[in-house]
């Protein structure tokens, strides 16, 4: 077994992440659950009413054109999503409870029952549960289960508040270590939206000219990371869909998503009305989710904020809902980071000596090889180069792909930047690509490629 020379900490993506609900902890809330008892258990005084009234007002719309009532809908989302919904003081509500590992190492979680948080010799622990998600099985004999850590927080939370709590936690895992490795620092290896709140934390605890003290980064090890977002979600929230959306959604989406053969006919008879619907539903979404948590913004490329800005900070979204003005400081601060981001960088590796690499995939447009983001098909540009979510410039920034074969003469940081060729944003799935990431993590860069685009053979 290789001897980590210090901590390995994995900060989860949107999808790995792990929340319940305080009288049900078995039970996964994470984005939206699938399990329908989950969902409507314990449904606010009225609320099935209002889902059912609702539900007849778009069925008579989807038949004969009949409007729908914008408050129906906020009240309806406000009651099916009232676990996301974050508070104006910035909290969960609080039948929300986050699992947070904490400075508790895989060897402890793998020890800890994940629903009462006590001692168990069962199967059904923390860890169990963490390695359905984060693909890190065989780091366990590599590096000792007593040398691994998870970062966990809710994507429905302020991204500098995840930031904050990261550092924490770091404090108490290099606490945690003195008598393991005895190394006073870790190595950060963010998942996707992960690497959103690793960015947050580079800006508030480093500054441009060296590190904040204690400096608890060693290196850090980005595995499909949302560095610069998605324009698939960008396109979301403008509402671009792509040009044949009727087509896709009617003849792709829908019959995958639907299995309620009525159902499924309302919603294709007229693939117009259906559009008019879901463009009414994204807006509702944004105003009673979206823009209550930063976190979801990070997902905005650089080069989109500009043009996006005046609709998602317009006034009239300030008078409804003052959370929104906490929630502008916020994205205000995470753009300002991200446009010095690569100086930053360069600097942390110049003071302090913090390495970064950067592992994605390519070769798949937006919306293909997941069912889970299935729908991005609906707003991504099918010649842009993704791994079915993230653009290659966002996942190892500096890549372009400007003509549909990724480029990767301009990457920051060309020593250890792969990106594995028909991978789908579950690069977990590809033990070649975890190898690597496991040679970045422990420091063994002997054996790892400049800049390249890996192929197999047979693609």
């Amino acid at each position: 077994m290789a001897k980590a020379e210090c901590a390995l900490v994995f900060v989860t993506g949107v999808g790995q992440t792990w929340s319940t609900l305080a009288d049900d902890p078995r039970h996964r809330w994470n984005l939206f659950p699938s399990d329908r008892a989950v969902l409507l258990s314990g449904y606010p005084s009225g609320g099935r009413r209002r889902l059912a009234r609702l539900t007849t007002d778009m069925a008579r719309y989807l038949r004969m054109g009949r409007p729908v009532s914008r408050i129906r809908m906020e009240q309806a989302a406000a009651d099916l999503l009232r676990y996301c919904v974050v508070q104006q003081d910035g909290s969960l509500p609080p039948e929300v409870d986050v699992r947070i590992y904490g400075a508790r190492s895989f060897d402890v979680l793998g020890k800890t029952d994940f629903a009462t948080g006590a001692p168990t010799e069962g199967t059904d622990t923390l860890l169990a549960r963490l390695l359905r998600d984060v693909p890190c099985g065989e780091f366990l004999d590599e590096c000792g289960a007593e040398n691994l850590y998870c970062f966990n927080y809710s994507p429905f939370t302020d991204l500098y508040a995840s930031a904050r709590a990261l550092r924490e936690m770091l404090l108490a895992v290099v606490e945690d270590q003195k008598e393991k490795t005895g190394s006073d620092r870790v190595v950060l290896i963010p998942m996707s939206m992960g690497a959103a709140v690793v960015r947050a934390y580079l800006d508030l605890y480093y500054t441009d000219d060296g590190a904040v003290q204690p400096d608890l980064v060693r290196r850090v090890v980005s595995v499909v990371g949302a560095w610069d977002g998605s324009d698939a979600f960008a396109n979301l929230l403008q509402w671009r869909p792509v040009r044949n959306f009727p087509d896709v959604l009617c003849g792709e989406i829908l019959p995958k998503a639907v299995k309620n053969r009525a159902l499924l006919s309302l919603l294709t008879r007229d693939p117009h009305r259906t559009m008019y619907l879901l463009r009414q539903a994204a807006d509702v979404l944004l105003d009673t989710v979206l823009l209550r948590s930063s976190a979801f913004l990070s997902m905005v490329p650089l080069a989109r904020w500009e043009t996006l800005y005046g609709k998602l900070f317009s006034p009239d979204r300030f008078i409804h809902n003052p959370r929104f003005r906490s929630v502008q400081g916020e994205a205000d601060r995470f753009i300002a980071a991200g446009r010095k981001l690569r100086e930053r960088m360069e600097r942390m590796r110049e003071v302090c000596g913090t390495e970064f690499y950067f592992v994605g995939g390519c070769g798949l447009s937006y919306g293909e090889g997941s069912s889970d983001f299935a729908f991005l098909r609906l707003f991504g540009d099918r010649h842009a180069d993704t791994d079915g979510v993230l653009p290659v410039s966002s996942a190892v920034p500096g890549a372009r792909a400007d003509e549909g074969e990724p480029d990767m003469t301009d990457v920051w940081f060309p020593q250890g930047s792969c990106l594995f060729y028909g991978k789908p944003h579950e690069i977990g799935g590809c033990a070649e690509a975890m190898r690597l990431v496991l040679d970045l993590a422990l420091g063994n860069t002997d054996r790892v490629p400049a800049a390249i685009i890996h192929k197999e053979e047979n693609q």
